[in-house]
């Protein structure tokens, strides 16, 4: 199976988020998936690639995407076997039903057969924020999909201005983490450029 999307993956795991999606929707093994990224030319555009923007905006395109795909298959399989297409789910690999088990392979050739098309495509569009203006007059407007916040405990010697970091302290909601794994490693990330350029640099952990 083939994924498309212009999204840039700089190392944040997005395509094999994207594949993840892609493969538990699917009911098949993520080894399956091909993702085809990054090319602007032959895949669909996807913004850039900034703080947990991806996950969201290609995460919501590819799930809406492979929904569409997988009702295709459902009702194809439906048609050709008199099953009520509610009745049919993916699983483990195949189509499952009251008396119907098809490989998904099986049944994407019934949909070529039943001139069903085998693939999806959406968009999907974030909420709005507010409408930057020139006579804004608010802190920096950051465009992006975050929700966190850091904390942070630290003394100054008030005679040779040393700045030591007692404790820090970062909070990220990530509702249903993908991968828990990289969800952890960008926690990590995270807290280190904050103390790193603290004032001038001279601070100690």
């Amino acid at each position: 199976m083939r994924l498309r999307c212009g999204v840039q993956d700089v190392g944040g795991g997005q395509a094999s988020s994207l594949a993840q999606i892609t493969a538990e929707l699917l009911a098949v093994p993520m080894d399956r998936i091909a993702v085809h990224f990054g090319d602007s030319a032959l895949n669909p555009e996807a913004g850039t690639t900034t703080a947990t923007r991806q996950l969201l905006m290609s995460g919501n395109a590819v799930h809406d995407a492979t929904v569409q795909l997988r009702d295709r298959i459902l009702a194809a399989v439906a048609a050709e076997t008199g099953e009520l297409p509610q009745s049919l789910r993916l699983q483990d690999d195949h189509v499952v039903g009251p008396s119907v088990r098809l490989p998904v392979t099986e049944a994407l050739a019934v949909c070529r057969r039943r001139n069903v098309p085998t693939e999806g495509l959406s968009t999907f569009f974030g909420p709005k924020g507010i409408t930057v203006t020139t006579q804004l007059r608010a802190a920096r407007v950051f465009p992006d999909f975050t929700f966190g916040t850091h904390l942070c405990d630290l003394e100054v010697d008030l005679d040779t201005g040393q700045v030591f970091l007692l404790k820090y302290i970062a909070a990220h909601d990530v509702g249903r983490a993908i991968n828990p794994l990289f969800g952890t490693g960008a926690d990590h990330r995270r807290g280190r450029p904050g103390p790193r350029h603290g004032p001038a640099g001279g601070g100690r952990a």
